[in-house]
């Protein structure tokens, strides 16, 4: 059944390109056709595809791979005594990664694929580069007739609505991994021991949170109730949550859920950070800021807020569902020690994330791109883990190790190469790979993590407007301006470092007028049309 519906997608995904391609002068002004900037065949689409061959037929191939984060300890051994002799053996490749790390890879990653390095594979996302890069043609388009020679897992285990978020302009230029569940930016957990030192009740609201803020100000030296960075953190929950606000991938576009799953009208979408009621937020985050709730040189912060916390220099964290492993350091850091997550919209809409939160792309350039689709469906494979649990798990009983019940569990290396080490992209339906296994270590946090998780799952929604993606290429331009102005006037913002918050706002959104706002939420909106009409 999968099989048949994900032929479905890739037939309607052929089917929209066409349309694309013949609306010529009847497309309102501004309507993106197909645009000049997307791949040609001839840059970005692999010529048509015959049946894969035999590996022992295959001349031998080397792939390099880019990814995010930070590379492995234990990667060359992983490699060297697993992933290139299966890989030798099942497609007659070896694979080389490299990794980019968090602080350079904004700088890196377009002159990679823009200088002819030698990348076949490289992770994308609707965070890192998807459309902007599939725009310049620095992607290999996956037709229909290339995934159904080389990838024919992916055609039969890869989930349609998955492939459905990736389409731009009805082709398709990375693979998601196969799995989205419950949008986990910025979720915040408190320190529960000082919470229990103040006789304070359990946090439940805005209110609650900020008393909480003011005993920890109070009574503890050395110690912020928040150690932010950046933006501060709090949109999510402060604003978001309690709002009901969805936003539109790789955008700062938003709507208000509706109270139902369908597809929005176009005048339900505004710009994020103008809308009348985000004033309220703003001023919020001054009055904390004043309070002293965090450092007044916060917006220059160039220590991890994750290390502040499990170091106990910080009383609350919000970050991602990672909170939980920061809450298990803390408690390893110092037994006294404890945290526990907080949820300040008990039974307000929670958002899904996007499959296209983590990606895999073909270089356009890649002078293997057959052999790239073949290494990508290996990983696809839901009937065979062989390959995948040593590209992501690494050694059996030296990184990780599998119990009876069909759980895992950290070897004694388990450090040198932890469970998926920014392999994000290749992540499986839930229940087919193994599932951390439940410890009983005093600091172990993984039972707390999975209630969370369950108790917040119930809440969330899946509008389909999240099968909408907003080609910018029409108005990069503007863009471009008026994404620079908001990383200018959003730290400050966010963290109350301004004297007029009003002011300073109206200034940020007449700036924002004069780049070209109206331009963008014009094309916004002849797109969001063009979409729904083929629904």
């Amino acid at each position: 059944m999968r099989r048949k519906l994900l032929s479905v997608v890739l037939a309607c995904v052929m089917l929209i390109g066409v349309i694309a391609a013949c609306a010529d002068n009847n497309a309102p002004s501004g309507t993106t056709q197909t645009p000049a900037s997307t791949p040609t065949p001839a840059s970005g689409t692999p010529a048509t595809a015959a049946p894969a061959p035999a590996p022992a037929e295959l001349p031998h191939v080397n792939l390099t791979m880019y990814l995010l984060g930070d590379e492995p300890t234990d990667l060359a051994l992983v490699y060297d005594t697993l992933v290139n002799p299966l890989l030798n053996e099942k497609i007659n490749a070896t694979l080389t990664t490299n990794y980019l790390s968090w602080g350079d890879y904004r700088d890196r990653y377009g002159l990679i694929l823009a200088a002819g390095e030698d990348v076949d594979l490289i992770f994308t996302s609707d965070w890192a580069f998807y459309s902007e890069e599939s725009a310049r043609g620095a992607f290999m388009e996956f037709t229909p007739e290339f995934m159904e020679a080389y990838m024919p897992n992916t055609v039969k285990y890869q989930s349609p609505a998955s492939l459905n978020q990736a389409t731009l302009n009805g082709r398709i230029f990375g693979i998601p991994k196969n799995v989205n569940g419950l949008e986990t930016e910025n979720w915040p957990v408190i320190r529960k021991d000082l919470r229990e030192k103040y006789g304070m009740d359990e946090i439940k609201t805005v209110a609650d949170l900020e008393a909480f803020f003011l005993a920890v100000l109070e009574n503890e030296d050395g110690i912020f109730p928040h150690h932010a960075s950046g933006d501060g953190g709090w949109l999510n929950v402060m604003y978001q949550q309690p709002n009901r606000i969805f936003i539109i991938a790789n955008t700062d576009i938003v709507f208000q859920y509706p109270g139902n799953d369908d597809a929005p009208p176009v005048d339900a979408f505004t710009y994020l950070w103008f809308r009348d009621d985000m004033i309220d937020y703003f001023n919020t985050m001054k009055r904390w800021g004043d309070m002293g709730f965090w450092s007044a040189n916060a917006i220059n912060n160039d220590v991890q807020v994750r290390d502040s916390f499990q170091n106990g220099r910080s009383a609350s964290l919000t970050w991602n569902f990672t909170i939980f492993r920061a809450g298990e350091m803390l408690r390893q850091n110092n037994p006294e020690w404890d945290f526990e997550p907080i949820d300040i919209n008990p039974g307000t809409t929670r958002r899904s994330s996007y499959f296209t939160n983590d990606m895999i792309a073909i270089a356009a350039a890649s002078r293997n791109q057959e052999r790239a689709g073949m290494f990508i469906d290996l990983l696809k494979d839901e009937a065979d883990l062989e390959f995948y649990l040593a590209l992501i798990g690494g050694i059996e009983d030296v990184h990780y190790t599998l119990n009876p019940d069909g759980t895992r569990g950290v070897g004694p290396q388990g450090d040198r190469y932890p469970w998926n080490p920014s392999t994000w992209c290749f992540n499986l339906a839930p229940g087919v790979a193994p599932d951390q296994e439940i410890g009983n270590e005093p600091w172990n946090a993984v039972r707390e993590e999975r209630a969370w998780q369950e108790s917040q799952v119930t809440m969330m929604k899946n509008p389909a407007s999240m099968g909408f993606r907003f080609d910018q290429a029409p108005v990069r331009a503007e863009m471009t301006a008026i994404n620079a102005l908001r990383d200018e006037y959003r730290p400050m913002l966010q963290l109350g470092m301004v004297a007029d918050v009003q002011g300073t706002w109206d200034e940020w959104k007449a700036k924002a007028e004069a780049a070209g706002l109206e331009t963008v939420m014009n094309e916004f909106r002849n797109q969001y049309n063009a979409w729904l009409a083929t629904r």
